[in-house]
């Protein structure tokens, strides 16, 4: 293998450097145990090999690589990336055997471990846990942050601060009687007006109601509520039954909202009572928001991250527009208020990460049960906070793996159900992901629409038609290509009668009957057409020996009697020379012909003849 430039390797060393010098600084102060001494020699040993590098290392390369390698994660790092660069211009089978070479004498070095690599490698695990316990920590405040909760305590705190600063032209005797008289007082105010001015900011509240069915018996509407399609409940109104139907006719509501009788839920403002005006008749009803999981709106002090001990253990709470002085029920409410208040961010942040869940199509979330339950009378036996987010975030995991099986169980299911419309089942399953049961359907109904038309499409020339048809349903589509078949069926049978199909399919549009009878008119004037020899030696004025005139005769009440005349008219000399000399005495060919073959045309002819 070609040697590589020294400038190449030291460019290469900056780079890792970078990635690992603030994590490496500090394990370059401690001592090194013979387990990671050995550990770089084998680092150093392969790193020469992977990366191609034959020369003898320098004192300066020596003290980057031990550097840059110092540790299991950075060694690994290193050959992680060689070997991939060796796996690219070697086989399988070399890249393997190497691969275990490298195992094996990492894993006899473990037998060098002291005490000290154990503690160290312990310390690592720990510090590793509490970085990922702070930052989980970070992430659900973070997202109590965005909550009405979090907002209100943010607003809360930076108004209150600004007003415990000392002015610039205050004397500080001013500044403490200030805060000594106002202090309680204008922390009331503020919280008061924070989290009235939060309730008229909102405006994305969505109450859908809709009056269920009445109950006739107990004379009560049962009321359907849901807000923000998150929660939903039913409340009843009691209306007499003289009244009922009248109350149902006249059913046309708006939410009257106030900034009275409002609650957290979840860490978002709620209202505790639904007001609904009629906006026909100008009634009211007034409904209580039956949810159990609501909290009273909450300020404490304590946990605004300020100083003043005018306000310290003072906790405001908005559904009395009070603050509690009791010093028990301040410490009691405190600490009760900062529990929930924590758990009830961590429920809501595992149950919204549930919601935005790729495998729950249904939007399923933790029922109230899981959330730890608080014992306001005996705060000692709750348990702590620590614990029972561990409960919380293993339930979550539970939770998220039965809706992932869950998910997988009802695509496979669905995709049995569509499997005919679906050959490639790896679109069916990006179809499932992207929009669950409703976006397969949709699919596959199109894709029965299609297959529907492209086996019938010799039916429907206009693809608009069958469109039409198909709204109606698939039973009409087949009613209307069973019928198509059947025409065409009959056509068959009376093709030679109908030369061009579209006189015989315009028939058939008025009826089977009326394809009958057009099939017996055109047979009579086939049968007469044959006959055009046998009609021009007839002599009309004595007796029918051929039937002809019969024939003639079954066609006067049928639309082709006209034309059954003309045959005769334009064939037999005798009625023909006749017509031309005394027809003017007739009204039309059907009186002359009939007059002519009766058996009394010259009496007829002359009773005419004295008319004129």
């Amino acid at each position: 293998m070609k040697e590589q430039p020294t400038l190449k390797l030291r460019i290469l060393f900056s780079g890792v450097l970078f990635l690992f010098i603030i994590g490496t600084l500090n394990a370059q102060q401690q001592h090194k145990t013979p387990y990671q001494h050995r550990i770089g020699e084998i680092t150093q040993k392969y790193f020469k090999l992977l990366y191609g590098y034959n020369k003898q290392l320098t004192v300066y390369d020596r003290m980057q690589l031990d550097m840059i390698t110092d540790g299991e994660e950075a060694s690994g790092f290193i050959l992680g990336v060689g070997i991939l660069g060796y796996a690219a211009n070697h086989s399988e089978t070399d890249t393997k055997r190497l691969l275990s070479q490298i195992k094996i004498e990492l894993k006899q070095a473990e037998r060098l471990k002291t005490a000290v690599d154990f503690k160290r490698e312990a310390n690592k695990k720990l510090e590793a846990a509490r970085k990922k316990r702070e930052a989980e920590r970070n992430r659900i405040q973070d997202q109590f942050e965005k909550t009405d909760a979090g907002k209100i305590q943010a607003e809360i705190r930076d108004n209150y601060y600004k007003w415990l600063s000392k002015g610039e032209f205050e004397k500080n005797a001013d500044y403490e009687i200030r805060k000594e008289k106002l202090s309680k007082e204008t922390f009331f105010e503020i919280c008061n007006s924070t989290i009235k001015n939060r309730i008229k900011d909102i405006s994305n509240y969505d109450l859908k109601t809709e009056l269920l069915p009445y109950d006739s018996e107990n004379e009560v509407f049962s009321i359907s509520f849901s807000l923000n399609d998150l929660n939903k409940w039913q409340n009843t109104l009691k209306i007499p039954i003289k009244d009922a139907e009248n109350f149902k006719n006249e059913w046309d509501v708006k939410w009257e909202q106030n900034l009275s009788d409002w609650c957290l839920i979840d860490n978002y403002l709620y209202p505790t009572k639904i007001t609904l005006s009629n906006t026909k008749n100008e009634s009211q009803y007034r409904f209580v928001l039956p949810l159990s999981n609501q909290k009273n709106i909450i300020v404490a002090f304590n946990g605004l991250g300020l100083e003043n001990v005018y306000t310290k253990d003072v906790v405001f709470d908005f559904s009395t527009g009070s603050v509690k002085k009791s010093k028990q029920e301040i410490k009691d409410s405190l600490d009760n208020a900062f529990y929930d208040n924590k758990i009830d961010s961590v429920f809501n942040a595992y149950n919204r990460e549930i919601l935005n869940n790729h495998f729950n199509i249904d939007k399923e979330t933790l029922s109230i049960d899981n959330k730890p339950i608080i014992d306001k009378e005996n705060p000692d036996k709750n348990e702590s906070f620590d614990l029972a987010f561990e409960k919380l975030k293993n339930t979550c995991n539970e939770f998220s793996e039965e809706l992932e099986n869950k998910f997988n169980l009802k695509r496979d299911s669905t995709y049995l159900q569509y499997s005919e419309y679906f050959p490639n089942r790896l679109e069916f399953n990006t179809l499932y992901e992207e929009g669950g049961n409703v976006a397969v359907q949709k699919a596959a109904e199109i894709t029965r629409k299609e297959n529907m038309y492209s086996k019938y499409s010799e039916y429907f020339p206009n693809k608009s038609e069958f469109n039409i048809l198909y709204i109606q349903g698939e039973n009409i589509v087949i009613q209307k290509v069973e019928n198509l078949k059947k025409r065409d069926k009959m056509y068959v049978q009376y093709s030679e009668l109908f030369p061009i199909k579209a006189e015989f399919d315009s028939v058939y549009e008025q009826g089977e009957s009326v394809v009958i009878e057009r099939v017996k008119d055109l047979k009579t004037l086939k049968t007469l057409g044959e006959c055009v020899k046998t009609i021009q030696s007839i002599n009309f004025m004595k007796v029918d020996e051929y039937g002809i005139q019969e024939l003639i005769k079954n066609c006067k009440d049928r639309k082709i009697y006209p034309e059954a005349l003309k045959i005769v008219f334009d064939n037999n000399k005798g009625i023909s020379k006749m017509w031309e000399k005394e027809g003017m005495y007739f009204y039309n060919q059907s009186e002359f012909y009939e007059s002519y073959t009766s058996g009394d045309y010259k009496k007829i002819l002359k009773e005419k003849k004295k008319k004129i």
